[in-house]
C-alpha cells in the first residue's frame, strides 16, 4: 500500500500502480530513516495531484508468504522530485521522489537553546519529544553523570550528535553512542 497524501488541504491518493521501485536506508550512523521511490506516471499524477516535493507518504509493506513477519508500515514526507524523464511513446513520465523522516520538518524548523541539567540520556528524550514533535517510540540506553549544556541555537538534530558525543553509559565499558531510526518507526539512543 502507498498512500500519497498532500500537507496543505490532506487530500490523499493510492499510487501503488504508479509505483516501480522503493529503496528505503536505515542505518547506525543516519539519524533518520530516508529514501527514495520511483515512479512511473501515465495518470498524470506530477501535474493534476500536483506533486511538488511537500507531501507526506504512508508505505506499506509485508513479505509475501511470511505471516510470522510483521508488516513494515513507515511514514514519511517527500522532500524533491528528481529525474524527471517522460516516455512520449506512453504518454507516461517517469521520475524519482525522495523522502525522509515526517521529523526533519521539525529539524529545519526548530531550534534547541534550552539550557540543561540532566544526564545526557534525559537531555535526548526531552529534545526528541519537544523539539522534534516525536510520538515515535523512543529507546534510551541510561547514561551516567549530570552534565549542564546551553545550546547555541541549534538544530534538534545538531543537539542530539552533541549528545551522542557526550554521554558515558552507565551500564556498557564502550560509551560509543549511536541516534538512529529503525524500519520499525522507533528511535534509539544507544551504545554500539
Amino acid at each position: 500500500e502507498v498512500i500519497l497524501t498532500r500537507l496543505s488541504d490532506g487530500y490523499s491518493q493510492s499510487i501503488k500502480p504508479q509505483v516501480k521501485e522503493i529503496i528505503v536506508y536505515e542505518s547506525l550512523f543516519s539519524h533518520l530513516i530516508h529514501g527514495q521511490i520511483l515512479l512511473y506516471d501515465a495518470i498524470g499524477l506530477y501535474n493534476t495531484f500536483p506533486l511538488v516535493g511537500e507531501e507526506k507518504l504512508n508505505i506499506k509493506y509485508g513479505i509475501p508468504g511470511q505471516n510470522d513477519i510483521p508488516e513494515v508500515e513507515i511514514e514519511v514526507h517527500l522532500f524533491s522530485i528528481e529525474a524527471i524523464d517522460n516516455d512520449d511513446s506512453n504518454l507516461a513520465t517517469g521520475y524519482v521522489a525522495k523522502f525522509i523522516s515526517l521529523e526533519k520538518r521539525f529539524d529545519v524548523i526548530n531550534s534547541v537553546t534550552n539550557p540543561y541539567s540532566l544526564i545526557v540520556s534525559d537531555m535526548v528524550k526531552r529534545i526528541v519529544k519537544d523539539h522534534l514533535n516525536s510520538s515515535k517510540k523512543l529507546s534510551v540506553e541510561d547514561s551516567f553523570g549530570e552534565q549542564e549544556v546551553v545550546f547555541p541555537n541549534v538544530s534538534p538534530i545538531s543537539a542530539l550528535d552533541f549528545c551522542v558525543s557526550k554521554a558515558v553509559s552507565r551500564d556498557n565499558i564502550s560509551s560509543s553512542y549511536v541516534f538512529f531510526e529503525s524500519l520499525d518507526q522507533q528511535f534509539f539512543f544507544k551504545t554500539i
